[in-house]
């Protein structure tokens, strides 16, 4: 053993780096812009480990496509959810329940017994409370890197996560809010100290998760059944509600970087086009971009301008070393 690795193990003043883990739910239908996801992170986070759960009958295919990949674990969703839920998610994924689903359009938010927005909630808290890191950033499918990443950008000298959390502004986030208060069994009557989480490439510290987790088996007989009927549940809002009111933000710290710098966010066609100029000109610093799925824009139509642009953008970086 070297002498500088004895002195790592022996010296109890140099503290142990925190880990983070890159995770991402995604299935079938957005396998383009997951191999969008997985080009970025090999060009611009090749260090950090990226654990991607997918539904379980998409297996074959990410492993296929991405089983060899650096750094990248793949998971079924059967590893993930609960036995009933994946049960549940098959089913109501197959025809008979795409027929139910189709009928629920009828029925109130908060009766129906299946959503596969909040299955997607459900599998990020699942994984989340699994992990072996310190600390995980949430990525899904339609997000994507620009700059590189280091882990100065997610924790600061004292081994602290960067959190990203914001006061409640708009009608939507008090939505989600009350959806999180009737979630943790709380008064609708209570003055409200709202704040949003739901902000561009959540992190929290996987201890969060996992009490987070505890915490709504503890309250419910059926927790993920509540959640289905919970008519605006958020699992950052969940998660951000834990580091701040139960763990009183311990190991963590407000993120240095000013809001209008978390990334790039394309939430409407028209929006797509002045993103990737501003992007481009700013030769990608804010380090994350979205262009949102429930866009309904054909990966086809944009995913190959992108690739070509953060591909350019690697090449402007200066080498390691």
């Amino acid at each position: 053993m070297s002498g500088e690795a004895m002195a790592d193990r022996s010296d109890p003043s140099r503290k142990r780096q925190p880990s983070l883990c890159l995770l991402t739910i995604s299935h079938a239908p957005d396998v383009e812009r997951f191999a969008l996801l997985r080009h970025s992170l090999e060009l611009f986070a090749p260090g950090f480990e990226h654990v991607a759960v997918v539904h379980t009958e998409d297996l074959p295919l990410f492993s296929a496509r991405f089983g060899g990949s650096p750094r990248l674990r793949l998971l079924p969703t059967a590893a993930v959810l609960p036995a009933k839920v994946e049960r549940q998610r098959r089913f109501w994924g197959g025809r008979p329940g795409r027929w139910l689903r189709h009928l629920e359009w009828r029925i109130p938010s908060h009766a129906r017994l299946y959503s596969g927005w909040k299955l997607q909630q459900i599998a990020k808290i699942e994984a989340a409370a699994e992990l072996s890191a310190d600390a995980v950033m949430f990525l899904d499918s339609d997000t994507f890197l620009t700059h590189p990443l280091v882990h100065g950008d997610v924790f600061d000298g004292e081994g602290r996560l960067h959190l990203r959390e914001c006061p409640a502004e708009t009608y939507e986030d008090f939505a989600f809010e009350v959806g999180r208060q009737i979630l943790f069994r709380g008064r609708l009557t209570d003055r409200a100290e709202a704040f949003n989480y739901i902000l561009p490439t959540p992190r929290f510290l996987t201890r969060t998760a996992a009490t987070l987790r505890s915490a709504l088996r503890e309250m419910h007989k059926d927790w993920v059944q509540t959640y289905y009927r919970t008519d605006f549940p958020a699992e950052y809002n969940l998660l951000g509600h834990v580091a701040r009111a139960i763990e009183g933000y311990a190991g963590y710290a407000p993120d240095p970087r000013n809001r209008d710098d978390w990334g790039y966010d394309v939430k409407f066609p028209e929006q797509l086009e002045p993103a990737i100029a501003l992007c481009e000109q700013e030769q990608g610093r804010r380090q994350f971009f979205l262009v949102q799925s429930n866009m309904r824009m054909p990966p086809a139509d944009y995913v190959p301008r992108l690739r070509r642009m953060i591909e350019a953008l690697a090449r402007r970086q200066p080498a390691a070393g």
